[in-house]
This record gives structure tokens, sequence and C-alpha cells, in this order.
């Protein structure tokens, strides 16, 4: 079953079977959706971190490396340097696949 939480723009796909039953209603908490959540199925994917999450990242010099007005910056990736959770630094790179 899709439930939608509005207030935070947010969805989530839920096996019926999880919902409690109180008299004729069915009904589940937002942290037991979330927990339970089935959008993976789907292909869509959540990251859980403990802020901040920073990714440093090295711009191909040899391409086109631009800043417009509005402060938007087009460049091509050459290499992710770094990737930061928190304090601690994620070095592993099988650490950034979601299983």
């Amino acid at each position: 079953m899709p439930s939608i939480w509005s207030a935070w723009n947010q969805w989530t796909l839920i096996s019926p079977f999880r919902f409690s039953k109180k008299g004729q209603k069915y009904s589940i908490t937002m942290s037991t959706a979330f927990e339970d959540n089935e959008m993976v199925l789907l292909g869509d994917y959540s990251i859980g971190t403990t802020p901040p999450l920073v990714f440093r990242i090295l711009s191909d010099q040899n391409k086109s490396r631009t800043i417009n007005e509005d402060g938007k910056s087009q460049f091509t990736i050459k290499e992710i340097i770094t990737i930061w959770c928190s304090v601690l630094r994620t070095s592993d790179a099988d650490q950034y696949v979601m299983r």
C-alpha cells in the first residue's frame, strides 16, 4: 500500500500486513512506515548519515568549468577525492554501494 506523508513530501510503500487494525480502520506510524519502506523494490533508495555529509571532488581541468550569474556551476568530475560523514572519512568504496 502506498502511503504519503504530505507534510514532509515523502512516500512510503508498505506491506498491508504491517498496518495495525483499530476497529474498522488500519493505521501505521510514520517511524514504522519508514523502517519498513519497500520503495527500494521500485529502485528508490534513501541514505541515512550523520550530518554533515561532504563530497570532495576533483574537476577535469581539460574540460569547461564555469560558474554563471546565479552561482551555478557546470563541470566534469574527474574523480571523487573523499567522502566525509560527520567527522569520519569513508575510504572503502564498498561503503558507497546501497544494498
